[in-house]
């Protein structure tokens, strides 16, 4: 029986090894080796305490425990103890403890105590269920270390764990692998090919799947499902390290690390309200190729609509952008800020979105595919620090800016019914993206779709340069009630 008692010992640039993910494809023992692993240190350490969790216990009982006792505990010359297992909820091996427990209710495990804590498929659990676990990692006794050991199969490359352990690892979180070759029921060593049945579970598991979850469960992949909005879009391609900055010739110029300065030619905006779910303003350049650039936006929650024009005016007094194109549905926040700013022509600075109620499934799917045009284009880019304050501390695993939120901008499935309340609009919701975790590229459509559509683009260069809004004073009862209710 193979185990993986090496893990919690390694160390990574002197730090002491916190959190261990083990992700790999389906079939490749992970549930042996970490079952296993739990038997060998109650044996090494005796006093320890483990503790093997999953998103309910009813799925941890037909997955990890049935391995545990069928297949681990009878290579050790163990027994799982009397009664039925459906009934079995901790194992006692030697002067050590195993403890089974489901998250439906995670609350109770926060405050007990452990040498480590198993998280079984933790692509089902959140990143604040997994953060609270660290505090329960303080038993006393027994094993010298105090770990987190998440196991999963690959999801997609912008889910917290592959963000967490993969993308940009935090001291002492460690990945590691397992492959075929690991698990002995499946993978004949000495032979150095597959078992009968570990031939027959591939052969099915190549037949039975096919594109993402064939690349996750076979290949072992973190990828991405099929059904993103904008399949087109590439980090690396898209998102620019730089800054912008302003000239004497009165222009702004984006100017990447690597590469040269690109003159923007005018500015404008575009906004969606919010305030439980996320608001979002957003500052766009467009140059002489035909490019726009993000160069920055502010992305927030819980503020109210006095915050907003605040903010608003704040962004045009630096930018001095033509117009802001926003959302409709908030009215009086709309006159709240155009009360208080002009745009140059003296017309109201912010400009509605064309949503219209009767077309907005046919609108919205010609402004994502408008969109989608320009990015594979090359004609959409961003600056990587467009977001100019910190990230929004209530947002916890959510997008909190517009970069984070394209690789899960997620058509909605087919549907037979005519209206389809996810998506809030009319019509078929095949062709109509699902209205989550869309704040900023609701924004840059808004945006786009008017600048593309209707005659936005300023009438002389005279505008480029940045203006003190008409009214920096207001006298809107509204906004004084809120200026007062914050300030109180």
């Amino acid at each position: 029986m193979r185990d993986l008692r090496w893990l919690p010992f390694h160390r990574s640039g002197g730090d002491p090894t916190r959190a261990i993910l083990l992700d790999s494809s389906a079939g490749t023992g992970k549930s042996v080796g970490t079952g296993a692993t739990l038997v060998r240190w109650c044996l090494d350490y005796p006093g320890s305490r483990f503790l093997v969790a999953r998103q309910t216990l009813r799925s941890l009982r037909e997955s990890w425990q049935t391995t545990f006792e069928d297949q681990v505990l009878p290579a050790y010359g163990l027994s799982p103890g009397r009664g039925s297992k459906m009934h079995r909820q901790s194992y006692k091996i030697g002067a050590s403890e195993i403890v089974l427990g489901g998250l439906d209710d995670p609350q109770k495990h926060y405050s007990t105590e452990w040498n480590a804590v198993l998280l079984v498929e933790g692509t089902q659990i959140s990143e604040d269920t997994f953060e609270r676990f660290f505090r329960a990692l303080r038993w006393p006794k027994g094993a010298p270390f105090h770990t987190m050991v998440v196991e999963c199969n690959p999801e997609s490359p912008f889910h917290w764990l592959h963000q967490k352990f993969i993308a940009q690892p935090q001291p002492g979180f460690l990945r590691r692998q397992a492959t075929y070759k690991d698990n002995p029921a499946y993978w004949d060593l000495e032979a150095n090919d597959w078992t009968e049945r570990g031939l027959e579970f591939s052969e099915n598991l190549k037949a039975g799947t096919s594109g993402t979850l064939y690349r996750r469960l076979f290949l072992g992949e973190w990828c991405m499902v099929e059904g993103q909005v904008f399949d087109c879009w590439e980090p690396d391609k898209y998102v620019v390290s730089g800054d912008c900055e302003r000239r004497n010739d009165g222009y702004w110029w984006v100017v990447p690390d690597a590469g040269d300065p690109v003159r923007l030619n005018w500015l404008a905006a575009g906004q969606d309200w919010g305030y439980t779910s996320p608001g979002v303003v957003s500052v766009w350049g467009f140059d002489d190729w035909g490019r726009a650039w993000l160069v920055e936006e502010v992305y927030r929650t819980k503020q109210d609509d006095g915050w907003w024009t605040d903010t608003i005016a704040e962004l045009h007094d630096k930018w001095g952008f033509w117009r802001c194109v926003t959302d409709p549905e908030n009215a009086a926040g709309i006159a709240m800020v155009n009360r208080r700013l002009r745009a140059a022509d003296g017309r109201p600075l912010l400009t509605t979105a064309d949503k219209k109620t009767t077309q907005a499934g046919r609108t919205k799917y010609a402004m994502v595919m408008h969109a989608h045009t320009e990015m594979s284009n090359g004609r959409l880019m961003f600056l990587a620090g467009a977001r100019r304050h910190e990230r929004d501390e209530f947002l916890k695993s959510k997008p909190a800016c517009t970069v984070e939120e394209f690789p899960s901008y997620m058509w909605a499935p087919p549907r037979e019914s005519r209206r389809y309340e996810m998506v809030g609009g009319e019509g078929p919701a095949l062709d109509v993206p699902i209205k989550v975790n869309d704040h900023g590229i609701d924004a840059m459509l808004y945006l786009l779709w008017a600048v593309y559509q209707k005659d936005l683009s300023p009438p002389t260069a005279t505008v480029f340069e940045p203006r003190r809004p008409e009214h920096v004073l207001t006298r809107d009862p509204e906004y004084l009630r809120l200026m007062r209710a914050r300030e109180g």
